[in-house]
């Protein structure tokens, strides 16, 4: 997934915790185990481990969180190797392990193998993010939406309901942030239903989701660039998309970091073709992915908060393979501003607002 192959620094990260607490379930296998620990060494424990999967797979799955504890202990003692080659072995009875990957790759780490360190920390987030997405469906059970009609439908209820839309005229959305090249901070101008403007070194630009224009000196031309016409309007494309020339179909569901998202495909004025996932959990658009310049792209939403009745999000995150780190940006926002529409329209066309 795009999101593993960007950041991962925050996988080996998500390495670091704390030690388990001791479990009640699979005691007695995990006692046997470091009883032969204690008694013949590290050989001793894994022929234990061995035998014990041999009279009982179902004992030894039911004893992760108990050998995993022992593990951790080991880490402790300073003894990477030791915890590494218990756990190595328990991952490979248990195929369906998943905290002992996390342990895994903390011992990795221990004894310098980055490699490892990673292979180990995708491992646990794969298995964590299957458990949550069979977790969240089985709950939503037939109440899933089917359709991207209904996804979207419920998009907006998320976010406060198309009364609450139709009360938000515009927006001065403000973003600030670092990318590799240093600071950076950028001001849009959002209005209902499409427009979007932005201003950068005395000049702006801005579409009305058909149309483009260069704005310079108060003179307006316009131009072509369907990248800028497919920006996120005020309702990120969720309200009367047919209006920009959007249409979604509804893909399938799909596990991603821990999440159940439905996949939607987007189809812009222009013919090119973008994903977008919404979370099956809360309803919110959660990413949008981009392979339209033959590399693959994504931009992710996080942190919604209310801004005059509408939930927007206030972290956005730009992943990009022609970007050395991942670009994010910290969102505000000022609602129902009162704009000059003359910021907004070409001069003699009728704002629509």
């Amino acid at each position: 997934m795009i999101l593993r192959t960007a950041v991962s620094a925050a996988l080996v990260l998500s390495l670091v915790g704390g030690v388990h607490a001791a479990s009640a379930e699979g005691a007695e296998p995990a006692a046997l185990v470091e009883q032969s620990l204690r008694a013949d060494g590290i050989d001793g424990a894994l022929r234990t481990l061995r035998e014990l999967a041999a009279e009982s797979p179902e004992t030894l799955a039911a004893a992760e969180r108990a050998l995993v504890g022992l593990a951790e202990r080991l880490l402790a003692e300073e003894r990477p190797v030791a915890a590494g080659e218990l756990l190595t072995l328990y991952v490979e009875l248990a195929p369906g392990a998943v905290r002992a990957h996390r342990t895994l790759g903390q011992a990795c780490l221990a004894r310098g193998d980055d490699a490892g360190a990673e292979r180990h920390a995708r491992a646990f987030l794969d298995a964590r993010a299957r458990a949550a997405f069979e977790r969240i469906v089985a709950a939503e059970g037939d109440g899933l939406p089917k359709t991207a009609e209904q996804v979207l439908e419920r998009a907006i209820a998320a976010m406060g309901g198309h009364e609450a839309f139709a009360a938000l005229e515009t927006l001065r959305m403000t973003s600030s942030g670092f990318q590799p090249a240093g600071p950076y901070g950028a001001t849009r101008l959002l209005a209902a239903p499409h427009t979007v403007r932005q201003e950068r070194r005395g000049r702006a630009i801005v579409t009305d989701g058909r149309s483009v224009w260069s704005v310079s000196n108060g003179a307006w031309q316009k131009i072509s660039n369907p990248r800028w016409q497919r920006s996120l309007d005020l309702s990120l494309d969720l309200v009367d998309p047919a209006g920009k020339g959007v249409a979604y179909e509804y893909v399938g569901l799909e596990a991603l970091e821990g999440a159940a998202l439905h996949k939607l495909k987007k189809t812009h004025a222009d013919g090119a073709v973008t994903h977008v996932y919404f979370d099956v959990a809360t309803g919110l658009l959660f990413m949008e992915e981009d392979r339209l310049l033959g590399a693959r792209s994504a931009m992710l939403y996080y942190d919604y908060r209310n801004v005059a009745g509408v939930k927007l999000p206030h972290l956005r995150i730009r992943i990009d393979p022609a970007m050395r780190a991942p670009h994010v940006a910290h969102l505000s926002y000022v609602a129902n501003e009162d704009l000059d529409p003359a910021l907004l329209t070409p001069p003699g066309e009728d704002s629509g607002r």
